[in-house]
């Protein structure tokens, strides 16, 4: 394995144990030092130094030689060494010796370790920066809200995705976490349509169910939703159905066998017409922020060339 600062990297099942840049010497990585800690000598530096080796700067000499340091004597110049944290019991460093550990005494400034491979770094983890190891994902892992009840069925459906192999519970638990713009409202009639020749499914929706008073038949339909308003429930009981809620839900389909799976329209809000390029310039459909509608607002700029100019 090859990145562009060429390290290679030695993988024993997806795990790197040895490591080398620019063709000098394979060194054990840290994680292999930490399992066979004698297979190194070692250095010391002391506290304060501690915060910059893991942020990758090279270890100086000072460091080394302070109070807080410790080191060998038998260690030569240009010798892979383990860099050991006072106070700590496991190498926080890998480094190249840049001089002798009596030089690094006798000259006690510059640059005494080179830093070949840290804590922090992405080699630890066994991660391929070039491939974006550093790029952290920023989804949610749990939700915002404090509502002991979500957190409740979050609990249930976290146990569920991993006691079973459903992908069905895993999209579940992670609308779960979605913020309220990414859980929208489903309205009976967008229901009724999806669910049409669907007889003796559930229909699940990981938000909530609006009534529409512009639909007037409602057939009988078994729906799961985080909340129903009141008239929608009423209508839905009325008609035959039930509404389920995701507890239920997972006592009569812990898989998700025979569900539809729903999410309301996620674009249909008034903020979302207004994104896209500027309002005006050819082949644009964005909504204008228009102070007021009237005569001299906006009416028919470019549509026509009296009006500024003609899409």
């Amino acid at each position: 394995m090859c990145s562009q600062n060429h390290l290679n990297l030695v993988l024993v099942n997806n795990v790197p144990l040895f490591f080398n840049i620019r063709d000098g010497p394979y060194m054990p990585t840290l994680r292999l030092l930490h399992k066979y800690p004698t297979i190194m000598k070692k250095l010391q530096v002391d506290r304060g130094a501690i915060k910059f080796v893991l942020a990758g700067a090279n270890i100086m000499c000072p460091g080394l030689t302070s109070p807080g340091g410790a080191l060998d004597d038998e260690v030569e110049a240009e010798t892979p060494v383990a860099i050991m944290a006072e106070g700590k019991q496991h190498a926080l460093a890998i480094g190249f010796t840049k001089m002798s550990a009596k030089d690094i005494k006798k000259i006690n400034k510059g640059i005494g370790v080179d830093n070949m491979h840290y804590l922090n770094d992405g080699l630890w983890k066994g991660i391929d920066l070039v491939a974006g190891g550093k790029t952290k994902k920023s989804k949610r892992t749990a939700p915002k809200s404090d509502d002991i009840y979500l957190k409740l069925l979050v609990k249930l459906y976290r146990f569920l995705v991993r006691r079973t192999d459903s992908n069905f519970n895993k999209v579940i638990l992670k609308r779960l976490f979605m913020s309220k713009v990414n859980k929208p409202p489903l309205s009976l009639s967008r229901l009724i349509r999806f669910m049409k020749g669907k007889d003796g499914k559930v229909a699940v929706v990981v938000g909530t169910v609006t009534d529409d008073i512009r639909v007037y038949e409602v057939p009988a339909m078994k729906v799961t939703a985080l909340k129903f308003t009141e008239t929608a429930r009423a209508r839905i009981e009325k008609a035959g159905g039930e509404c389920l809620t995701f507890d239920q839900l997972a006592l009569r389909a812990p898989l998700g066998q025979n569900t539809v799976l729903l999410r309301g329209p996620k674009n249909a809000r008034e903020a979302v017409k207004h994104f896209g390029p500027p309002p005006g310039v050819p082949h644009s459909h964005s909504k204008p922020y228009v102070r007021s509608k009237g005569r001299k607002f906006e009416r028919a700029r470019g549509r026509r060339n009296s009006r500024g100019h003609r899409v």
